[in-house]
């Protein structure tokens, strides 16, 4: 059975249920069956119209519709239903075709409002269908008069309705059932009368000779672990596995590239393969929220998913209302030529977001609770709202790579398209860091003279002259969504508030100006770690004593969920004086005028 006919079933249970008779044809009373030509049925978020056709000797019954569809008519062998516009989430329902007691039964899934982009055309970049086939409807959105469709690879099992083209706003593709053993993908571009192409990928899983299934445990919230196995038979010649792992989505119930995951590298022979996988993981995943998991084996030759399985992840106690809340926007860079992650979704950024109050609120029971929450901004610098709240998304000519020097530094991008008034905004970047094992950075903040603060560069000349610099977070856009990246920008947050790293690089000679974040030597656990292979939570301070790893500061093996008392004091301090602006309304900043010529403080990146 397919992910997308699991992922019905569930979902059907929480839908209301209207029974519609249709008699079209006579039947004897017994031994009816009722058959339908696709098992899934995909459209965009625009209304539709749906022709099901079905193959019948009695008279048939359709039940299970959800409330956003309708039966509009019965014809000769063929239903039609009428589906609402979606102007929300992604949604799915099952709906039955019964017959003389056999029944059939079909996916529709309809996807959510589509994105606004930069004056481009704008469809849904992949859709995955069970090796059975379906009908994928899609919905280009362009600001322009025309839109002209063609398929690409996948042309010979791809079939464009030409009944759709009678307007532009809907098109319909109906994909064979794959008879082959391996997954298959096919393309369908979309050019617009002013030149600009966007296409769809269509995923088609096959009848290969594999086997993949898994477990993810919680037993409570930090105590989680994965299972998983795969069986292979016989792959093509040659074929190699390159990584094991999980995806994960809250709204799409086929997870894959694109979506959060946790994928591990292995490399080994495909075929005949019979192992057995076990992590633990104790972070990623957004307390009270439920999940899609599929499990997923990526080789030289292609991605093999098992069935959808769900998580539902135990909730953590509620927070209060905060005290200060700071709008964060996320400068999104992405390519038609790069990979699937540069544009990551709403859904990966949301939870970034949403992890960084939980640990700032204090919400897991460790630390304290600063008071502050980022929200996504709602508008742009220039009153427009944003089609996404808090993101901003960037086409560019090729995929953005850049060391943390050659971006912060870069005097291309420092202007207000770029870089957001940051007396309003905290602007976060994301894009591809060209530094081996670096999830994200930040910049360092600076503080006025007379409200200096250890550790921290003084200065007034920022307070006088605007920005010359990329002032700001940047993620990782790959990392950003892994689970083990969904802290990074709360930590991140915490550099950029004026918080240090709470260990020291080699030895023990550094300081984060925290007497109660206790300090080790990183250098140390590493090598202890490469020695013994063993990856725990576990520290040595310079003193001694053991502790358990727990704050945001900290990181590689470790729950970073904590913030201390002298963590948020430190925060603010840069709250009441920092360059970012977004003060508390009782201080007043005190600034003596700097002259132009004076030397610029040093801007200082840590990761």
């Amino acid at each position: 059975m397919s992910c997308e006919k699991i992922y019905a079933i569930a979902a059907a249970l929480l839908l209301s249920a209207v029974a519609v008779i249709g008699c079209k044809k006579d039947g004897d009373g017994g031994g009816g069956s009722v058959s339908l030509p696709v098992e899934s049925y995909i459209v965009d978020y625009t209304s539709a119209r749906v022709v099901v056709g079905y193959e019948s000797d009695f008279d048939v019954e359709v039940t299970g519709l959800p409330s956003w569809c309708r039966l509009e008519s019965m014809e000769a062998g063929a239903a039609v239903i009428a589906v609402e516009r979606n102007d929300g989430d992604r949604r799915s329902g099952a709906i039955v075709f019964g017959a003389g007691g056999g029944r059939s039964e079909f996916m529709i899934v309809q996807r959510g409002k589509a994105i606004a982009g930069d004056g481009m055309i704008r469809v849904d970049s992949l859709v995955s269908v069970g090796r059975k086939g379906a009908v994928v409807m899609l919905a280009p959105v362009y600001d322009g008069t025309s839109v002209t469709a063609s398929i690409g690879e996948g042309a010979e099992w791809i079939h464009a309705d030409a009944r759709s083209y009678a307007t532009v706003s809907q098109l319909s593709f109906t994909v064979d059932e794959n008879t082959g053993d391996y997954p298959r993908q096919g393309v369908v571009y979309f050019a617009s009368d002013a030149g600009d192409v966007d296409s769809t990928v269509i995923w088609q899983a096959g009848s290969d000779e594999i086997y993949i299934t898994g477990d993810m445990t919680l037993n409570g919230y930090l105590n989680a672990s994965i299972t998983m196995q795969v069986r292979t038979g016989t792959l093509s010649a040659g074929e190699r596995t390159k990584s094991v792992g999980c995806y994960l989505s809250q709204s799409n119930p086929c997870p894959g590239p694109g979506d959060m995951s946790l994928m591990f590298e292995y490399s080994t022979d495909a075929n005949n393969l019979n192992v057995k996988f076990t992590t633990d993981f104790s972070r990623g995943v957004i307390p009270g929220r439920r999940y899609n998991v599929r499990y997923a084996v990526v080789t030289d030759r292609g991605t093999y998913y098992s069935d959808t399985y769900t998580l539902s992840v135990p909730g953590v106690s509620a927070a209060g209302e905060p005290d200060m809340k700071i709008p964060v926007i996320f400068h999104v860079y992405y390519s038609r030529s790069g990979s699937v992650t540069e544009n990551v979704s709403a859904e990966v950024i949301d939870n970034q977001i949403e992890m960084a109050n939980m640990i700032w609120r204090g919400r897991f029971g460790y630390g304290v609770d600063t008071g502050v929450e980022f929200v996504p901004a709602t508008h742009t610098p220039w009153g427009e709202k944003l089609p996404e709240p808090g993101i901003h998304r960037i086409a560019v000519s090729k995929p953005m790579s850049f060391t943390d020097d050659e971006f912060v530094n870069n005097a291309d991008f420092n202007d207000s398209f770029n870089l957001w008034d940051p007396k309003t905004y905290v602007n976060v970047w994301v894009m591809d860091i060209a530094l081996p094992d670096v999830a994200g950075y930040a910049t360092l903040p600076l503080v006025p003279e007379s409200s200096p603060l250890a550790g921290l560069v003084s200065g007034d000349y920022y307070f006088t002259h605007p920005l010359d610099y990329m002032h700001g977070i940047v993620l990782d856009n790959e990392y950003a969504a892994s689970l083990s990246g969904v802290t990074t920008l709360a930590h991140e947050a915490g550099h950029l508030f004026g918080l240090l790293h709470a260990f020291s690089e080699n030895g023990c000679g550094e300081d984060d100006y925290c007497a109660d974040t206790p300090n080790y030597d990183r250098a140390q656990y590493l090598r202890t770690v490469a020695q013994t292979g063993v990856r725990d939570m576990s520290r040595i301070s310079c003193d001694g004593d053991s502790f358990l790893s727990v704050n945001v500061m900290d990181y590689f093996y470790g729950q970073g969920f904590a913030i201390t008392p002298e963590q948020k004091l430190r925060i603010e301090h840069l709250l009441d004086y920092g360059i970012l602006g977004v003060t508390r309304s009782d201080v007043t900043r005190a600034v003596s005028y700097v002259d132009a010529d004076a030397p610029k403080p040093e801007i200082k990146i840590i990761h």
